[in-house]
């Protein structure tokens, strides 16, 4: 691999439109009852976070994993804080979700932030709300979960995010038949 083709990359689960609209209603909540920042979120599942990886490789092997890919239903269970600086929408760890992860790990793992590597177990399929560290997380958390109900939502493609310095910018998207 060369160097200077070397890019930060996130490898993300799209979503219909639908969870978009509810998870973003969540956000709206906090930025309500708790003056948090007012922010258009762009609902996802993040599956891996690569430090450094290819970006033509990624695309690549990304594109040929896709293909015989079919959309499919996950559920999200309940709201959780994560490394005490993250309220989620977390999804019910099901096998097709975490096959899919699984799978797409079988390359290009190595690569991974120690969070989405598939060999430290640590993840966990989930969507952000709010990404900050907050003194009150645990009352938001808690303000949430008083509206919160589980709800269904369907998995409809895969993106992968090339991050940048003030944001980030979807380089491959693919939708599930």
């Amino acid at each position: 691999m060369k160097g200077d083709t070397m890019k930060r990359i996130c490898a993300i689960l799209s979503l219909d439109e639908k969870t978009k609209i509810k998870i973003q209603n969540y956000r709206d909540l906090l930025t309500i009852r708790y003056g948090v920042s007012k922010k258009i979120l762009y609902p996802h599942i993040t599956i891996a976070h690569y430090i450094s990886i290819d970006m033509e490789e990624i695309i690549k092997y990304t594109g040929d994993f896709v293909k015989e890919m079919n959309a499919f239903n996950i559920q999200y269970g309940t709201i959780e804080i994560l490394e005490d600086n993250c309220i989620a929408c977390i999804v019910n760890p099901d096998n097709e979700i975490t096959e899919l992860y699984n799978m797409y790990h079988h390359r290009y793992d190595e690569h991974c932030d120690k969070w989405t590597k598939k060999e430290n177990k640590l993840w966990i399929p989930h969507s952000t709300i709010y990404g900050k560290s907050n003194p009150k997380l645990a009352e938001m958390k808690a303000s949430l979960e008083d509206d919160f109900i589980p709800f269904k939502a369907k998995v409809i493609g895969l993106e992968l995010s090339l991050i940048k310095e003030n944001g980030y910018e979807i380089i491959f998207s693919k939708e599930f038949k």
